[in-house]
């Protein structure tokens, strides 16, 4: 009877983790509307766009050595169509934007009443420079100055 028992929940285990992993699949294969997820699995489709992402909170990069008047900030989403994080987008700003953007967006994510998490939208153009490194251009006026300055952006941001 042991034996048995043991076969029906190794049987029951295996399903339910099955079903999970179909289920997590599921959601990274479909990341929700104006998340980090969604444009990057396919930039192509956004790039050069305006494009919206709902901010749950950021994280401001320390200063990237050698380029001045520009800050780098990751934007963390929230994906409210699979109920997960929707991942980080890097946005680049000019330095006199970054401070106001910090007030606005937090550096921790707050939750509303039904403990769901509170986000803001941000509106900018999605850009793409090197081979893969995906960004939002807040203000429209920085892409040259990013991709005149690509290595050095590239090692200040996988530095922190």
């Amino acid at each position: 009877m042991l034996k048995t028992d043991k076969r029906i929940f190794r049987i029951f285990f295996l399903a339910a983790l099955a079903s999970w992993m179909t289920s997590a699949l599921h959601a990274a294969a479909q990341a929700g509307d104006s998340t980090a997820n969604l444009y990057q699995s396919n930039p192509d489709a956004y790039l050069n766009e305006r494009v919206n992402i709902e901010i749950s909170h950021v994280e401001i990069v320390p200063a990237v050595k050698g380029i001045e008047g520009l800050t780098f900030i990751f934007a963390n989403t929230y994906d409210f169509d699979n109920n997960c994080s929707g991942g980080k987008m890097l946005v680049i700003v000019q330095e006199k934007d970054a401070e106001r953007l910090r007030r606005k967006y937090g550096t921790i994510m707050d939750k509303d009443g039904s403990g769901q998490p509170e986000t803001k939208r941000l509106r900018g153009t999605l850009r793409m420079v090197g081979d893969s490194m995906i960004y939002i251009d807040y203000s429209d006026e920085i892409y040259s100055i990013v991709e005149a300055h690509y290595d050095k952006v590239k090692a200040g941001v996988k530095g922190s």
